[in-house]
């Protein structure tokens, strides 16, 4: 049955979590998560696609949210849905097939480019920031990054510091929140405060040969992988930070 689900479109935790509130009848995330053996966090946004999907539905209840599955003929029409999907997705990347041709570099050259969408795409390419071997350098968003990804932002600092990754970071003092700059504090990432002006949505990360690229707001990003890219985006990076010295505020 999880093998299926998977080959319908679910992936491996999203078919984890149905098949547990599907065997519980209803529940709350708590529950699900330990049946699910998954995190609480992770069930968090994995119940929030599967309802986008149709599959499961949320009700307050006089304390908490309590989740069920919908009845299983639902579960048809989301697979026709990805067919559907899948069909117009192939028509479209046929016809683009010029341009990707176009675009497309020689393995030689060792360039990389990976593409993520949605929540566990996100989650994803924080995930691999934290293979990191050397220092990262971070451009950060200035808007409510946990208010986009409740709880998981606290998780993704203490494995940070856990690992000993250390971090270097511009951030625009537009809109930061108090919750952010415990963040900051708490796992001493070194902190370069700038005016509104230097403000970005999406946040950018230079570390060993990658630069990644996350936009909260659209829920995609991109991990860009090669040394000479990763090697120049760093330079300047570097060249900026000693420059901002001038804009920097305290926290």
């Amino acid at each position: 049955m999880f093998e299926k689900l998977v080959e319908f479109g679910l992936s491996e935790k999203e078919a984890k979590v149905y098949l547990a509130l599907m065997e519980l009848g209803e529940a709350s995330v708590t529950d699900i998560a330990r049946k699910a053996r998954v995190t609480r966090t992770n069930t968090y946004h994995l119940l929030g696609a599967l309802s986008s999907y149709g599959l499961v539905i949320g009700e307050q209840g006089d304390s908490k949210t309590m989740f069920r599955a919908q009845k299983p003929d639902k579960l048809l029409n989301f697979v026709r849905e990805k067919m559907h999907q899948a069909a117009n997705n192939y028509k479209e990347a046929e016809s683009l097939m010029p341009e990707f041709k176009s675009l497309y570099r020689d393995p030689e050259q060792k360039t990389k480019i990976r593409y993520f969408d949605g929540v566990e795409g996100i989650m994803a390419i924080y995930d691999d920031t934290l293979t990191a071997k050397s220092r990262i350098f971070s451009y950060s968003a200035s808007e409510d990054k946990d208010g986009m990804l409740p709880g998981f932002f606290d998780e993704y600092y203490e494995k940070k510091a856990k690992k000993g990754i250390e971090t270097e970071s511009f951030v625009s003092d537009s809109g930061l929140t108090e919750e952010q700059k415990r963040l900051f504090v708490d796992h001493k990432i070194s902190v370069k405060l700038l005016p509104e002006r230097f403000a970005v949505s999406s946040e950018i990360n230079i570390y060993d040969n990658k630069i990644s690229v996350v936009s909260l707001k659209e829920k995609t990003g991109f991990i860009v992988e090669g040394k000479d890219v990763a090697d120049a985006f760093k330079k300047m990076f570097v060249l900026a930070y000693e420059r901002a010295c001038q804009y920097d505020k305290k926290m």
